[in-house]
């Protein structure tokens, strides 16, 4: 079998997937589509300089300030429910 035969014959057998999944309900189209294309981009164009193998440091978040702390639990307490107060709207030290 030539070169073009098989990349006709896989072609198609994309494009019907492809069909199949986009006319069904099959969950998220978006999310289909990334991974049914995902061989036609290119994410590394130049394979000469690679991605870092390390993660980068954890960024902590700075929290609430203590003006956003005291209207939380002077406006927004009442529309908590209880058991999550202490968690959403806690007290604000003096």
């Amino acid at each position: 079998m030539t070169q073009q035969k098989k990349a006709s014959r896989r072609t198609e057998r994309i494009r019907k997937r492809r069909t199949y999944l986009m006319e069904g309900n099959h969950g998220c189209r978006s999310a289909i589509l990334f991974i049914l294309c995902w061989s036609q981009y290119q994410l590394l164009k130049e394979l000469s300089n690679p991605p870092p193998r390390q993660l980068p440091e954890p960024l902590s978040p700075p929290g609430l300030s203590p003006e956003r702390s005291k209207y939380l639990f002077q406006n927004k307490r009442q529309f908590v429910r209880e058991d999550c107060q202490d968690i959403l709207c806690p007290a604000v030290p003096e």
